[in-house]
């Protein structure tokens, strides 16, 4: 014996209305969002007398996204810097518009910071990584001095 279903025509049963239902929402539910899927760059690793950087950039819309980390074999008067440059022309042209430096004396520390390319129309073009060392003079920290360079740009579309 089936419920009829006092507001639907004579036909249409409790269950029958459950089925189409359940049928309905199921043919209805959208799939899960997924993430946009960035493209990134592993730099090759840097070193120097002194130390050495691991780099990867991932290139979003305008700005890149940088994580690495840098390590310094000595813990002395210099500390080992590693710079990263955001360039608004490829090949590390038309000059640098952000840029940020991470150190380490003796040991190893890791980073994770973004630069900002949102106010460039079309964003980076180009990232340069510089490891180099930072002496202290008379406790008073002094010129990096660069050793190694790297640059890479932005991966085709």
């Amino acid at each position: 014996m089936s419920m009829r279903i006092p507001f639907r025509s004579p036909g249409v049963t409790a269950a029958g209305l459950v089925l189409a239902t359940t049928g309905t929402i199921m043919s209805t539910t959208a799939l899960p969002a997924t993430a946009q899927s960035y493209p990134t760059t592993d730099f090759p690793q840097i070193t120097n007398s002194t130390g050495a950087t691991d780099v990867s950039v991932t290139w979003y819309n305008r700005s890149v996204g940088v994580t690495g980390a840098v390590s310094d074999n000595e813990s002395d008067y210099a500390t080992t810097v590693v710079c990263v440059y955001g360039f608004v022309g490829p090949n590390a042209t038309e000059g640098w518009h952000d840029m940020e430096c991470r150190g380490v004396n003796g040991g190893t520390k890791g980073f994770n910071f973004t630069l900002d390319g949102s106010d460039i129309s079309g964003g980076f073009r180009s990232v340069q990584v510089r490891l180099g060392r930072q002496y202290d003079i008379n406790g008073e920290p002094g010129r990096v001095w660069e050793d190694e360079t790297r640059t890479r740009n932005r991966p085709a579309v």
